[in-house]
């Protein structure tokens, strides 16, 4: 997110570190968002995520608070599928176990201020 663009760019990179500026307002201020949901197989197999419209209904009320632009729903469910879909072979297959899914938003402005950041990653 960057502002003037909002969320733009969305894409799946390959698992690497993050670098941030060591005045990233993620690290002073703690404007960040998380939820947590899981992915689990029904007995057929099929993937499932469980109450993901309510994870994403708290991660926007979340945002609000913490003044972190909204994102929109349907672009959020769909970016989990695609990532659990991308890295399904961690879903388990074992009756009552799940892959534990953390969505996170964290602000990345190298800023020192009491201000809300304008860029942000998802």
């Amino acid at each position: 997110y960057t502002e003037g663009k909002g969320w733009h760019h969305a894409r799946i990179v390959p698992y690497a570190d993050i670098s941030l500026a060591p005045s990233a307002m993620v690290f002073h201020y703690g404007q960040e968002m998380f939820e947590g949901l899981k992915a689990y197989r029904t007995k057929e197999g099929v993937i499932q995520l469980f109450r993901p419209q309510k994870n994403i209904e708290r991660m926007n009320k979340t945002n609000e608070r913490l003044c972190i632009p909204q994102v929109d729903p349907d672009f959020v469910l769909e970016a989990i599928k695609t990532v659990v879909n991308v890295d399904r072979h961690w879903v388990p297959t074992d009756v009552g176990t799940s892959l534990y899914i953390r969505p996170f938003i964290i602000a990345t402005d190298p800023h020192l201020g009491v201000s809300p950041s304008k860029t942000y990653l998802f």
